[in-house]
C-alpha cells in the first residue's frame, strides 16, 4: 500500500469507519517505512481535519480566556482604588466598562467550548456549562485552568 494512503487511513480513520486497529496496523507500517509519528503529528499530516478544526477552536478559547482575566484583574484592580470626588467619573466608566469587555470575553470563552465539544463531537455536558456559569464569574482563572486542562485531555484523544 501506497505511503500517502497509509497517512489517509491515519488521519481519517474515523471518518472512514475503520477500527482502531487498522489506524494501528497503518502506524506501524508507516514507522517501518522510516516515518516517525512524531514527524506526523509535527507537520500535521497525523491530524484529522476534526482534530485541526479542535485545535483551532481550543487556540480561540485561549486568547478569548486571557483578554478576559485581564479584564478580569483590571476591574478587580479598580475596585481596590478609593474612589474621590476627582476620580469617581473615570472610576466608575473603567469599572463598567472592564466589566462589560469581561463580560463579552466570558460568552465568548463559553462559546468556545460549546464549539470545541461539538467539534469532537462530544455529548453536549450541561452541566460544563452550569459549573462555569456559576463559577466562572468570581472565579475565573480556576475555571480557565480547569477546562483547558480538560479540553487539552480531550484533544489529545483525537490525535496519534
Amino acid at each position: 500500500m501506497q505511503t500517502e494512503k497509509l497517512v489517509d487511513i491515519v488521519e481519517n480513520c474515523a471518518m472512514y469507519g475503520y477500527d482502531a486497529s487498522i489506524r494501528d496496523q497503518a502506524v506501524e507500517l508507516l514507522k517501518e517505512r522510516g516515518v516517525q509519528t512524531e514527524d506526523l503529528v509535527h507537520f500535521g499530516k497525523g491530524k484529522s481535519q476534526q482534530s485541526r478544526y479542535a485545535h483551532g477552536i481550543l487556540k480561540t478559547f485561549n486568547r478569548t480566556s486571557v483578554l478576559g482575566l485581564i479584564c478580569y484583574l483590571a476591574f478587580l484592580t479598580q475596585l481596590l482604588i478609593q474612589p474621590t470626588e476627582e476620580n469617581l467619573f473615570i472610576l466608575t466608566f473603567g469599572r463598567i466598562s472592564t466589566l462589560i469587555l469581561y463580560m463579552i470575553f466570558l460568552i465568548g470563552t463559553m462559546l468556545s467550548i460549546v464549539r470545541f465539544n461539538k467539534a469532537i463531537k462530544k455529548a453536549e455536558n450541561s452541566g460544563d456549562i452550569i459549573l462555569f456559569i456559576l463559577l466562572g464569574m468570581p472565579l475565573f482563572m480556576l475555571v480557565y485552568l480547569h477546562f483547558k486542562r480538560k479540553m487539552k485531555e480531550d484533544l489529545a484523544h483525537l490525535n496519534l
